[in-house]
């Protein structure tokens, strides 16, 4: 209100000073709060006329507002071509040339949720489907605008679709019990977006982070015929997956580990693989000759205390590949990501790699 207040400085200088100079005090007092009394009053009507008017038209247009956004939650916003989705008091940030749609599947007697990115203009051809899994205490949306994943619809005309985990936690340990049956959870899934989608099921691939990427390392040893490649982010194979994978084919992967990770220990992670071991078991799996190891550092793009180094394995009798990404000075996190929480602890996210675009180039280039 400082306008305001100047507006009625002005008016009581120019009243005071537009009396005659010969009037008594008395009655130039008396002629003053008249006059005073009469311009605040008039000033008060228009002032209550034109806040009248300004809240019916804000009502109006937040009314309206309302009414475009509850007709879109599911829907593009225009021609943008923006979705809002909400689930669980969250919401998916919205990506240009993508629609975002909610789907569940039921498993066990429960309807679980789905959350499916599309890109805006569908192509006639079946496209590529992307099972996305959450960290623990994660969800569709946090997984989605943690990776930017919407990126891979609107640039490659790939669908990714974002299942839950019970309770946000994904049945990744084959030795736990009881089980909430996640891979034939996951199996569901991919059957429901195979037939009720454009889809190609001989282009189906997978990653996830954390538990999510413990999950992906358990449904490629379980269920190898139905994922072209894989992508694991902070996470390693388990001793007791180790123990029991025995895959009907050898899916290749690609992994990104950071030796800062104080929640998969890098060298020696309690219970699990290094990071360096789970990259000679796959390629053990895939019949790779060790002397063609490839070890590569990549150019740095930004200065945050971190590096990339690359190995990889492209000799393999599988006909398939191994990669892994290590980020030196990483810690738990989605390289080229946001932090996955505000806490210190779980140690810097690289900028030096942009771990959603570096996933696709490598699976992108295999099929069933």
């Amino acid at each position: 209100m400082p306008a305001i207040r100047r507006w009625a400085a002005l008016l009581t200088l120019s009243l005071i000073f537009a009396m005659p100079a010969r009037a008594g005090l008395g009655d130039s007092l008396d002629k003053l709060g008249q006059n005073l009394g009469g311009a605040l009053g008039q000033f008060g009507q228009n002032l209550g006329g034109s806040l009248g008017q300004f809240g019916q038209n804000l009502g109006g247009s937040l009314g309206q507002i309302s009414g475009v956004l509850d007709g879109s939650l599911t829907q593009s916003l225009g021609a943008l071509g923006y979705s809002l989705t909400r689930l669980g008091q969250q919401y998916l940030m919205p990506t240009e040339g993508t629609i975002a749609v909610t789907d569940s599947v039921e498993h066990r007697g429960v309807s679980r949720p789905l959350i499916i990115i599309e890109p805006q203009n569908v192509s006639p051809e079946k496209a590529p489907l992307i099972v996305l899994l959450h960290f623990s205490n994660g969800n569709a949306e946090t997984m989605a605008n943690l990776t930017r994943a919407g990126r891979l619809a609107a640039e490659y005309g790939a669908w990714i679709v974002l299942p839950e985990g019970t309770a946000r936690r994904w049945d990744d340990d084959p030795s736990s019990s009881p089980s909430s049956g996640d891979v034939d959870f996951l199996v569901k899934v991919i059957a429901h977006m195979s037939s009720a989608y454009p889809v190609d099921p001989q282009r189906v691939y997978m990653a996830g982070m954390s538990n999510g990427g413990f999950m992906t390392e358990r449904f490629i040893c379980e269920q190898s015929e139905l994922i072209a490649a894989a992508a694991i982010d902070a996470a390693t194979l388990r001793n007791t997956q180790s123990a029991a994978c025995a895959p009907k084919r050898a899916v290749p992967v690609v992994y990104f580990a950071g030796t800062d990770d104080p929640v998969v220990n890098y060298d020696a992670p309690l219970g699990m693989l290094s990071a360096e071991a789970n990259f000679a078991r796959w390629s053990g799996i895939h019949g790779c000759n060790p002397a063609s190891r490839q070890d590569s550092s990549l150019p740095p793009e930004v200065d945050d205390g971190t590096s990339i180094e690359l190995s990889e394995n492209w000799d393999c009798s599988s006909g398939g590949a191994v990669r892994l990404f290590t980020i030196v000075g990483g810690g738990h996190a989605w390289p080229g990501g946001e932090p996955v929480a505000p806490q210190p602890w779980l140690g810097t996210t690289t900028q030096n790699l942009d771990a959603t675009e570096a996933m696709w180039d490598f699976m992108s280039l295999f099929t069933l």
